[in-house]
């Protein structure tokens, strides 16, 4: 390859010109650096008030699971869980319906790219008071 400016002979991969400075490749972009941090999440449950016709009605609550996740940017929801379980029953393990939503929002962070850390002595305390993490990368 040739530099269209000054003719000097050049690698084929060359970006710019070693003898005038000519920028040859147009798709050319500035190495980025990158540093590797981690993001955490952990699991939380929260009432979901129920609702009759568009407006807060009397009957007894709802409860679910999310992932309020910290990063480098900021707090955000990771996810929640799409089943719920009757308030009054305090998110025990245990319960069908309890299992359930536990199952769906563990799942969808797996899929998501997190990655359980707790020990044994932690999985055997509260079953969905769990942490995750995985690997945030910044763009320098």
């Amino acid at each position: 390859m040739f530099c269209t400016s000054c003719g000097t002979a050049l690698p084929d991969a060359a970006n710019f010109c070693s003898n005038c400075g000519l920028q040859l490749n147009e798709g050319f972009q500035r190495q980025r650096t990158t540093r590797t941090q981690w993001e955490y999440c952990e699991i939380h449950t929260e009432q979901v008030s129920p609702t009759q016709s568009g407006r807060i009605s009397n009957k007894p609550g709802t409860s679910q699971f999310w992932a309020k996740a910290v990063s480098p940017k900021g707090v955000y929801r990771a996810g929640y869980s799409v089943s719920t379980w009757p308030s009054d029953q305090h998110g025990y393990s245990g319960d069908s319906k309890v299992d359930t939503a536990w199952d769906e929002l563990f799942t969808q962070l797996l899929k998501d790219g997190w990655e359980p850390f707790w020990t044994q002595k932690e999985h055997d305390a509260f079953a969905w008071q769990k942490q995750f993490k995985r690997l945030y990368i910044a763009e320098l």
